[in-house]
């Protein structure tokens, strides 16, 4: 069992707790990374390798590119807008948890191939809770446009990447 706290890093297993890493070193956005990394680091820790080095290693480890990537800030009329590249973000699940870790105004781009036997259900929830704004794409962006209007959220259709990302900074 991994114990993700505020200041450490904890396995807890035979043996007793067994700190593993400062958790203010770790790099990585979004509680469901830190998570990630945490699990990696005890499973690490369950193999045998040091506790010192595996914890001064933790301040270089970095997300994987495409998953809550920080691509900067962009201006715009009203401002600066944060991009953040979630591209490998293919599941609903996982899209819930990219939009979970980030704070403030949203514009979410969906889209790509239909993604058959999978609910959208809380996704849509979600965006509508937190008044999100879609941009849809793709071959499931028109089916995406409908389930997301059908749920009150301000939503638009483009039919490729390039033009998504251009919408959502408008």
């Amino acid at each position: 069992e991994v114990d993700l706290a505020d200041t450490e890093v904890v396995r807890r297993g035979p043996g007793g707790p067994r700190t593993l890493a400062d958790a203010s070193q770790l790099q990585v956005p979004g509680r469901f990374q830190r998570l990630n990394l945490a699990v990696a680091l005890a499973a690490a820790a369950e193999l045998g390798a040091d506790a010192e080095r595996l914890g001064a290693c933790v301040p270089e480890l970095r997300g994987l590119g495409h998953r809550m990537e920080s691509l900067g800030w962009v201006p715009v009329d009203a401002g600066e807008v944060h991009v953040i590249d979630n591209g490998v973000s293919t599941t609903p699940d996982s899209t819930l948890a990219a939009l979970g870790a980030v704070d403030g105004e949203v514009t979410l781009l969906v889209g790509g191939q239909p993604k058959r036997d999978l609910s959208f259900e809380e996704l849509v929830a979600q965006v509508a809770r937190r008044k999100a704004r879609v941009v849809t794409f793709g071959a499931a962006g028109k089916a995406l446009l409908e389930t997301f209007a059908g749920a009150g959220a301000e939503v638009r259709y483009v039919d490729q990447v390039p033009s998504a990302a251009v919408e959502a900074l408008r």
